[in-house]
């Protein structure tokens, strides 16, 4: 373009100024309503995400999920409208599927039919099975449905729902007696747009539901598990487009879907020749461009820890640990990059819900909740389980998390929860964590719950002497010197560490009658903050122990518990996680600061420390 006259320019011949004083601000926007930038902001990237649809029931297909889509440099002037899709509802009475969920938009990104955000995300009825197409295009699986008279009983599964970046799986018959189909993957927006919330992945489809254990895997992206037998489906994570799961066979309600969300990041940038008076006045007011530098540290993220089963009939299996990545001291993981100046938003995951009473109850712990440090997220600890004789129909498997929950059961194992899921690798701080313990095989005289597992070690199996043995003991958590301080994490085997991510303890069934063996006790926690498991009993000696819950702050795991009985212990709570920033003090910029004030800045010989106990906010 032609160059403007001196005058026009405050003295200075040169190309018109274009200018956004966003510094780089990263907001996500989850309820409808207007959108307030900067006053300097002028350009914004932009990802808009629809709302996922809601899974089926009784073995339906996972819901699809909402699409996602980006813009960069989007002008702007002022503050703008946001409409945030509504999430479908998961199936809630036999023979439905789920709810459509809508679109989602901004000023700029026209908004599609809402079928481009997911309403043809619909988890199927039981006489299709089949999971739900994304508002991306993408197809949900086909179920499988068995023919009458065929080998094993009929038992049916659900196809997957269809995600933003790949096609949701069929159902299958295979590990017998059926599995639902996976869910389509969600889409990583990272390289777009870095320390976006979830890790930066959205839009991952629904499980299909199962007619056995072991659950359908949440799909990257926020989508929710499919079903096992008599089992619910999973919800989508909040605000990711997710699909919701379906639910297995016998099962009523589906999972719901995740409202959509749109992350807005206001840019910083400027072109054009600037007057000193221009330069001068910029400054005055706090938005002159400064040139771009990024600020490298180490962390610690620690997710919540799983809550302890309270036992059915018999002794729960203790709560997995939350998952744990860390850069420092770590060779195969190098520091994390923030820009050096801005807000970072920071997700500290709590712990799973203790789990409590008997059948009807579901008796299984609640799962641990992530935590998130920009393109780090670690997986919250799975659940502890139980044998249930209703109505979950029979032995449950152990959830799994960033550390896997441990199970319990009369009659014989079933299958303890996985860790390290999904996998993290380890140039980004992984593995997260380790599998739970099994259930004894014991007779129905008592039983001993599996250990959840721990960073550093799996969950142990319960023992079986006569009658009943001791719960086994949670896995080990790991230490770590990134803050020393006595204040955060649990003393250790090794002196200057602070350790953290301890599996809980598997519970323990005592029978009546005096003289009962004093090795009836509910299994250790593992170090690092995972709860002990409990002990139940009708009567007599030894009697009951206490359930422990996971330390706060550690992403411990809790412990299980024992039921029925004139004493019968519940589960224990998940330890809610932590997050540590770490860096060297001669590299801090100028603002430095944490929100809220519970979160807290110290100094430790070179380096200075961040530590996050809740949710909250970095600013640079």
């Amino acid at each position: 373009m032609a160059s403007p006259s001196a005058s026009s320019n405050g003295g200075i011949i040169g190309v018109s100024n274009k200018a956004s004083f966003g510094k780089d601000t990263l907001t996500a926007v989850t309820a409808t309503g207007t959108h307030t930038t900067q006053s300097g902001t002028r350009s914004i990237d932009a990802v808009v995400i629809g709302a996922g649809s809601g899974g089926g029931n009784n073995t339906g297909g996972g819901g699809g999920a909402g699409e996602v889509l980006t813009q960069s440099s989007l002008p702007v002037c002022g503050p703008f409208a946001v409409t945030i899709g509504g999430a479908g509802a998961g199936a809630s009475s036999p023979g439905t599927p789920g709810v459509c969920g809508t679109a989602t938009s901004i000023p700029g990104i026209p908004s599609s039919s809402p079928a481009a955000f997911g309403v043809k995300g619909l988890g199927q009825a039981t006489t299709t099975y089949s999971g739900g197409a994304s508002g991306s295009g993408n197809a949900g699986g086909i179920g499988y449905k068995q023919t009458p008279g065929g080998a094993p009983a009929p038992a049916g599964t659900g196809g997957g729902g269809g995600g933003d970046a790949a096609v949701g799986s069929n159902g299958n018959l295979a590990p017998s007696p059926g599995v639902g189909g996976t869910a389509g993957a969600g889409t990583d927006i990272t390289p777009f747009m870095a320390c976006a919330p979830n890790s930066g992945v959205y839009g991952g489809g629904g499980g299909g539901g199962g007619y056995g254990g072991p659950a359908t895997p949440a799909a990257p992206g926020g989508g929710g598990t499919g079903g096992i037998y008599c089992g619910s489906g999973g919800n989508a994570t909040a605000s990711t487009g997710g699909g919701g799961g379906a639910a297995g066979a016998g099962g009523v309600c589906g999972g719901n879907g995740a409202g959509g969300i749109v992350v807005v990041k206001e840019l910083n940038k400027a072109s054009g020749v600037w007057s000193m008076s221009s330069q001068y006045e910029a400054r005055r007011a706090g938005t002159w461009i400064e040139p771009k530098c990024e600020l490298a540290v180490d962390y610690l993220v620690v997710a919540g820890g799983g809550g302890g089963s309270s036992g059915d009939n018999g002794a729960g299996g203790g709560g997995g640990a939350g998952g744990l990545r860390t850069s420092y001291c770590n060779p195969c993981a190098p520091t994390l990059t923030l820009a050096a100046w801005g807000t970072v938003p920071i997700t500290v995951g709590g712990g799973g819900a203790a789990g409590s009473g008997a059948a009807p109850a579901d008796t299984r712990g609640g799962q641990g909740n992530d935590s998130v440090l920009c393109s780090i997220t670690s997986r919250g600890g799975g659940y502890g389980a139980s044998y249930q004789v209703s109505p979950l129909g029979g032995s449950v498997p152990g959830g799994p998390g960033g550390s896997g929950g441990g199970t319990g059961v009369i009659t014989t194992p079933c299958g303890a929860g996985t860790g390290d899921t999904p996998p993290a690798p380890a140039g980004l701080g992984g593995p997260q964590g380790n599998a739970g313990g099994l259930g004894s095989p014991g007779a129905n005289s008592g039983d001993a719950g599996g250990g959840g597992g721990g960073h550093s070690g799996a969950g142990t199996t319960g023992t079986n002497p006569p009658k009943a043995g001791p719960g086994g003991p949670g896995g080990a958590g790991t230490g770590s010197a990134i803050n020393p301080s006595p204040c955060v994490g649990t003393p250790g085997p090794s002196g200057p560490l602070r350790y953290f991510a301890g599996g809980g303890g598997g519970g323990a069934r005592a029978t009546g009658g005096s003289g009962a063996p004093a090795s009836r006790t509910g299994g250790s926690g593992g170090v690092g903050g995972g709860g002990a498991g409990g002990r139940g009993s009708p009567g007599g000696s030894p009697g009951c122990s206490a359930t422990g819950g996971g330390t706060a702050n550690t992403g411990g795991g809790g412990g299980g518990g024992a039921m029925p009985g004139t004493c019968s212990n519940p589960g224990g709570a998940g330890g809610k996680g932590i997050v540590i920033i770490s860096l060297p003090t001669a590299s801090k910029p100028g603002t430095f600061a944490v929100a809220p004030g519970c979160n807290v800045i110290t100094t430790c010989g070179v380096r200075t420390i961040a530590t996050f106990k809740v949710s909250g906010d970095l600013t640079l």
